[in-house]
């Protein structure tokens, strides 16, 4: 299982198939030190990081940490389907190698040189 499913594990309580090794435990306990609400529950369970089975301590980490409708630092990534935009605005990305981040980035000098001459870059640049 990844560091972020485990994650949400804990903070949610659904229960599940968990793989966890010595490393993983180290790296939950990290992670939910970020926590702020979290840190005197640690604090407490950090003297058996060693001492148990790493399953074991996952499970102490599942008991103890309280119960969250949604896990913080575990927000949704939110795709931008590129798809629905225009033609040229596709053939530029390509063209320049422009992820969607760079593109959003550029976006607003596109909009004032590409998109107010329309027809110019779209004979220029191939589109139909």
């Amino acid at each position: 299982m990844m560091l972020f499913d485990l994650l949400k594990n804990i903070y949610t309580k659904h229960s599940g198939k968990c793989e966890v090794d010595s490393q993983m435990r180290i790296v939950l306990t990290k992670w939910l030190g970020y926590d702020r609400d979290n840190l005197q529950k640690l604090s407490e369970l950090i003297p058996y990081i060693f001492y148990i089975a790493p399953i074991h301590f996952y499970y102490l980490l599942y008991f103890h940490v309280p119960k969250k409708v949604r896990p913080p630092f575990l927000k949704k990534v939110i795709k931008i389907d590129f798809k629905t935009s225009p033609p040229l605005i596709h053939k530029l990305r390509h063209i320049l190698g422009w992820s969607s981040m760079e593109y959003l980035k550029n976006k607003e000098v596109v909009d004032k040189v590409i998109l107010e001459n329309k027809k110019y870059w779209k004979k220029e640049l191939g589109v139909k």
